[in-house]
């Protein structure tokens, strides 16, 4: 279920589509990390980058189960439930 996520790492295209799929998923902004702030739209790096980021600075924590999902032009998509 999405509860049982406990970190959503999204492709950082825009701070818009990610709180968009946040509010659909009824998901609190804590479990949404961004560097799209600082970033901007990494493209397909954006995921692996964040990934990183969030390892480095305590984020995430052995055991959790994070969700990473991205997308691009003509309808490429690729998504992960993986317990890190």
């Amino acid at each position: 279920s999405a509860d049982s996520v406990d970190h959503y790492l999204l492709h950082q295209a825009n701070i818009r589509i990610i709180n968009t799929i946040r509010e659909f998923l009824g998901q609190p902004e804590s479990k949404f990390p961004t560097n799209v702030e600082t970033h901007g739209n990494s493209s397909s790096a954006s995921c692996p980058i964040l990934l990183d980021e969030c390892n480095r600075n305590g984020i995430i924590k052995r055991g959790d189960l994070l969700a990473l999902s991205a997308f691009g032009a003509g309808f490429m998509s690729g998504a992960v439930i993986m317990e890190w």
